[in-house]
């Protein structure tokens, strides 16, 4: 699980994408989640990403279970 804080707009959608970029690349996200409780905003960037990666198999969740 990845958990990400903050905001995921500008520069910090660039640094997510470098640090996923082997899955993302290989077109692959199965099996990993992101915990997105700790984010306060994303930007149009940010979204875009986050579909880039839920196509790819990839989970998201906004709150602790």
């Amino acid at each position: 699980m990845l958990k990400l804080e903050g905001r995921l707009v500008g520069p910090w959608v660039d640094e997510v994408e470098r640090a996923c970029s082997g899955f993302i690349v290989n077109q692959r996200a199965d099996g990993v989640t992101f915990d997105l409780s700790g984010v306060t905003s994303i930007d149009e960037r940010g979204k875009e990403l986050i579909r880039q990666i839920l196509q790819q198999g990839g989970h998201f969740r906004s709150q602790v279970v």
